[in-house]
């Protein structure tokens, strides 16, 4: 979507956050949003995201100017508590990490 784009598009040049997990990061690469920035995704994404010129990490999330990505269903704790951290802070991310006993 056009929309989609222009919506990522001023987030991305407004430095305010934009998170993807799972496959979508692939919409990033689709509106050329951070190119050459540091990502992750869902496996099957990774050759899609080479190819528009990111690079790829294997973690399982990457945060590359404001552009976090995580890789999938089973990285869903790790992502939601990293975007609680980029949004209200470290300690808050903590407390809620030890409330629901994480371990990574």
């Amino acid at each position: 979507s056009d929309k989609v784009g222009q919506i990522l598009q001023a987030q991305y040049k407004a430095k305010k956050l934009i998170a993807a997990i799972c496959g979508a990061p692939i919409v990033l690469n689709a509106h050329k949003i951070a190119p050459g920035c540091e990502v992750t995704s869902f496996p099957k994404v990774k050759d899609k995201m080479i190819k528009g010129g990111y690079k790829y990490s294997e973690n399982n999330v990457v945060l590359c100017d404001n552009v976090l990505t995580s890789r999938g269903p089973g990285t869903a704790p790790e992502f939601a508590l990293k975007i609680v951290e980029l949004l209200v802070g470290e300690q808050k991310a903590r407390e809620i990490k030890e409330e629901l006993l994480f371990k990574f």
